[in-house]
């Protein structure tokens, strides 16, 4: 198993972790749970992600949060890379943290271009949060993380419809 970190690693109070991480192809992680919650999104290349069982392709702008109830495995089809974030449930609002906490199956969607550009550049202006400290900076630190969150729970609930879906209801 081969990773690469780059020099982007960022633990705060023990809670968050934010992580920039470059891959060769080849297995990456094989099968393991965790007793934190993990965001991650591809920023090039491609991964297979197997998340309790089933099996995605990933590439770039497809994002995943695992939780307590997960297991994943992650492989390399090729050199790829991408930004994770880990957390505890004392890093989000009890809200959010009761909603990752009761959906086994985590979360998985594909953000188009636009969309996956934003979440990173939430996630660099995270980094930056972090790095220069200005005032305030871990409450927009929480805020930043709770977006991409927020974006990942409700882009993964966007289903593809059948006609039958599309059809309008009679009240």
């Amino acid at each position: 198993m081969s990773e690469n970190h780059e020099n982007t690693m960022w633990i705060i109070d023990g809670h968050l972790e934010i992580s920039s991480r470059n891959h060769e192809k080849g297995p990456v992680v094989q099968s393991h749970w965790h007793d934190y919650f993990e965001f991650e999104i591809v920023t090039g290349g491609t991964y297979l992600n197997t998340i309790s069982g089933q099996t995605h392709t990933a590439k770039r702008g497809c994002a995943w949060i695992m939780t307590y109830l997960d297991y994943h495995s992650v492989d390399c089809t090729e050199d790829s890379s991408l930004i994770n974030i880990s957390f505890t449930s004392d890093a989000v609002s009890s809200e959010i943290s009761d909603i990752l906490s009761g959906t086994p199956g985590g979360f998985l969607c594909e953000f188009e271009e636009d969309e996956a550009e934003y979440i990173i550049s939430l996630c660099k202006q995270a980094q930056f949060e972090y790095e220069t400290k200005p005032s305030l900076w871990k409450e927009a630190l929480s805020g930043l993380i709770e977006n991409i969150l927020i974006r990942t729970i409700r882009k993964s609930g966007e289903k593809s419809t059948s006609s039958q879906d599309k059809a309008p209801r009679l009240l």
